[in-house]
C-alpha cells in the first residue's frame, strides 16, 4: 500500500488528540469545566480524521475481492478482541461491572470501552467498500454531499440520536468523513497539483476557518450554533492537516514522529483508555477546576503506557505483532 505524508499526518496528530478528549472529564461529570469542553469540541477532528484517512487508503475503482475485504477486517478484528479480552480481565481484576451490559454484548457492539464504537464503524465501512468501488469518481461526489448533508443534521441534533450510545454507532454519522477520504484520494493528483502552486493560500485559509470556528465556541451560543462551528471545525482541521502535508517532497521535521505514530494508532487508541482510567483514579482534578499539569499527565500516561505496549508487542512478536495487537 503507498505511503502518504498526508494520512500520516492526520492520524498522527489525530491519535494524541484522541488520548486528549479521552483524559477529559465527560459532560456527564459535575466536575467537568468549561475548559474542558473547549478543548473537547477543538479535539473532535481526531476520529473523523482516522475515518477520512480509511477512507483514502481505501480508495479505488477498481473491484476489490472478497479475500482483501476479509485481510482487511482479520487486521481491525483481531487486535480489537484481544484488547475487549484484556478489559473484560480488567474489569474482573477490579470488581468493576462492564461498563454496557454482558460480555457478549460488549463484544458485538464494541462497547468494552466506550471509544471501541470505531471499532465496530471501520468494519461496516471496510465491508461497503467493495460497493463504493462500484460508483465512479462523478457520483461519489454526489454521495459525499448527500452524506455531509445527513452528517451536518445528526452533529446539530436537528435529528435528534435516539440515544448517546446509538448515536455513536450511526454509519451516518460517519459515512460522510469515509467518503471525503475516498473523493480526496480519487482526485489527489489534481489538488496536489493545486497545493504545489498555491500551498501557502491554502495553509492560511484552513488555518483561518480553524482558528475562527474554535474561537467561536461559546457557552453564551445556543446549542446548534455550537455544535454547527464544531463540525465546521472539524472539517477545518481536516483541511489543514491536509494542506499542509499533501504532496511534499521534502518531509518536515515531525514527518518521522508522525510516521510512527500513524503506524501504531490502532493499537494506542485500543489500549490507552486502561492507562488513562488508572491514572485518573491516581490523579484527582479538583471539581468545576481546570488543572492543566495535572491534565497533561493523565494525557502522557495515555500516551506513554500503549507507546510502551507496541514496543513490547514488536520486540517479543516480531511480524505477528500487527496481527494481535495492529502494529
Amino acid at each position: 500500500m503507498a505511503r502518504f505524508a498526508e494520512v500520516d499526518a492526520v492520524k498522527g496528530v489525530g491519535i494524541l488528540a484522541v488520548v486528549l478528549i479521552h483524559s477529559l472529564r465527560g459532560p456527564w461529570d459535575p466536575g467537568y469545566s468549561e475548559a474542558e469542553e473547549w478543548l473537547g469540541r477543538v479535539a473532535r477532528f481526531a476520529v473523523p480524521g482516522f475515518f477520512a484517512a480509511s477512507g483514502y487508503l481505501y480508495a479505488t475503482g477498481r473491484a476489490i475481492p472478497r479475500e482483501i475485504t476479509a485481510r482487511r477486517l482479520v487486521r481491525v478484528f483481531v487486535p480489537y478482541l484481544v484488547a475487549s479480552a484484556v478489559a473484560q480481565a480488567y474489569f474482573i481484576a477490579t470488581s468493576q461491572p462492564p461498563e454496557f451490559g454482558p460480555i457478549w454484548r460488549d463484544l458485538l457492539l464494541a462497547s468494552s470501552f466506550g471509544p471501541y464504537y470505531f471499532v465496530l464503524m471501520l468494519a461496516f465501512f471496510i465491508a461497503a467498500s467493495p460497493l463504493l468501488a462500484r460508483i465512479d469518481a462523478r457520483r461519489v461526489g454526489f454521495l459525499l454531499i448527500s452524506l455531509l448533508v445527513a452528517q451536518f443534521l445528526l452533529e446539530t441534533s436537528v435529528i435528534p440520536p435516539a440515544s448517546f450510545f446509538w448515536h455513536l454507532r450511526n454509519p451516518f454519522l460517519w459515512a460522510g468523513y469515509f467518503v471525503l477520504g475516498w473523493w480526496l484520494r480519487q482526485h489527489r493528483e489534481t489538488i496536489v497539483a493545486g497545493l504545489a502552486s498555491h500551498r501557502a493560500r491554502w495553509l492560511t485559509t484552513a488555518a483561518a476557518l480553524w482558528l475562527g470556528t474554535i474561537a467561536s465556541f461559546s457557552s453564551s451560543l445556543p446549542c446548534f450554533a455550537i455544535d454547527a462551528a464544531t463540525w465546521f471545525a472539524i472539517l477545518a482541521a481536516l483541511a489543514l492537516c491536509f494542506a499542509a502535508s499533501a504532496g511534499r517532497k521534502r518531509p518536515g521535521p515531525l514527518a518521522g514522529s508522525l510516521r510512527w505514530l500513524s503506524d501504531a494508532s490502532y493499537p494506542i487508541y485500543l489500549f490507552h483508555i486502561f492507562f488513562i482510567k488508572v491514572a485518573a483514579q491516581q490523579i484527582e482534578i479538583e471539581q468545576r477546576v481546570f488543572e492543566p499539569e495535572k491534565l497533561f499527565a493523565i494525557w502522557a500516561c495515555g500516551v506513554v503506557g500503549p507507546i510502551a505496549i507496541v514496543w513490547l508487542g514488536r520486540t517479543l512478536l516480531g511480524a505477528r505483532s500487527r496481527t494481535l495487537i495492529g502494529a
